[in-house]
């Protein structure tokens, strides 16, 4: 196998097991950390992949075939449906949505998941003062 494709097996594979895993076992609110895990390492292998092939290098891959066009159609689908999850939340949380709604144009997942991560941080901030402030129970 090449490197890109032990790259993308493992990637793929990585996938299945984290959605396998949100199906069937997620219970819990996400957790910031493990948003800032992936935001960290999304965005360390995008550098690498931006210093390797250029800042614009993704444009000649997707627009070469019909694959390419599918694949670029499918993140901004991806992108656009959570945001639309995303963006109630994070106007509730005193957010401003149109940067990072511009970021996630721009850089597309590495924008999304560093906005995602912001936000769970915001609510774990709210979650930890209402806790603060509750009053104590005799």
């Amino acid at each position: 196998m090449t490197p890109f494709e032990i790259l993308f097996a493992a990637g793929y594979a990585s996938g299945a097991i984290a959605f396998l895993f949100l199906a069937f076992f997620y219970r819990e609110k996400p957790d910031v950390l493990i948003a800032g895990i992936v935001f960290g390492a999304f965005t360390g292998f995008t550098a690498v992949t931006v210093y390797a092939e250029g800042p614009i290098g993704f444009i000649a891959f997707q627009s070469q075939s019909l694959w390419g066009v599918q694949v670029f159609y499918d993140l901004i689908i991806a992108v656009g449906i959570a945001l639309a999850f995303i963006i109630p939340r994070a106007r509730a949380k005193g957010m401003m949505v149109a940067p990072w709604v511009i970021l996630c144009g721009l850089i597309g997942c590495v924008g999304l998941a560093a906005m995602a991560t912001r936000l769970l941080w915001l609510e774990k901030q709210g979650e930890a003062a209402a806790a603060s402030a509750a009053p104590v129970k005799a």
